[in-house]
This record gives C-alpha cells, sequence and structure tokens, in this order.
C-alpha cells in the first residue's frame, strides 16, 4: 500500500448514535483512536486504503491515556 506524506480528511459514522464526522488523517498513522464528537463513545478509526476518504469505524474499549 503506498504511503502518503500529506495530511488528508477522512469520514465516519458513529455505530452508537450514528453521528457523521470528519477526522484528520496524519500521514502514515493506520488507526486512530478517538471519541465522537457527538457522543464522547471511544471510537477505532482505521483507514479502508491510502484513497478511500470512509473509515472503517468500530468501538474502542477506551481511549488513550493523554
Amino acid at each position: 500500500m503506498p504511503r502518503l506524506s500529506k495530511s488528508r480528511l477522512g469520514a465516519y459514522r458513529c455505530p452508537v448514535c450514528s453521528y457523521r464526522d470528519l477526522v484528520v488523517l496524519e500521514p502514515g498513522v493506520e488507526r486512530h483512536i478517538i471519541p465522537c464528537a457527538h457522543c464522547e463513545t471511544p471510537l477505532d478509526l482505521s483507514t479502508r486504503g491510502a484513497h478511500s476518504l470512509t473509515l472503517a469505524v468500530q468501538i474502542a474499549e477506551r481511549l488513550p491515556s493523554t
């Protein structure tokens, strides 16, 4: 899979509340764990491919510690 060198946008839909939103994808990172912007459910987002704008989404166990 080709690696992208620039940040890009990806779209996701929360499986809990069905809220749709965009997230910035950093280059070289294939998984993102973020809270849903609407219901705060921790979501595990992963890319579907180098050129796809939609993300695979599943509920994460918890948000990463900061």
